[in-house]
């Protein structure tokens, strides 16, 4: 009966702290989606331009020497 008891009271104290874990995760990884869509949005557009820039470098630099 004791335990009975000890499992009923426990249970919801259980589920609630289940619900905040999972809050927190999902805080987490709204987070980490965010800040590596501002890293897509920020570095990624100049890297391609810079690379494109430097793979004509390459191509007019090769197009020269030969």
């Amino acid at each position: 009966m004791h335990y009975e008891r000890m499992l009923s009271e426990s249970h919801p104290m259980y589920l609630q702290n289940l619900r905040i874990d999972l809050v927190r995760a999902r805080a987490k990884t709204d987070h980490a989606a965010f800040v590596l869509g501002i890293v897509a949005v920020v570095i990624l557009p100049p890297s391609v331009l810079i690379g494109m820039c430097t793979l004509y470098a390459y191509l007019f630099v090769s197009q020269v020497v030969e």
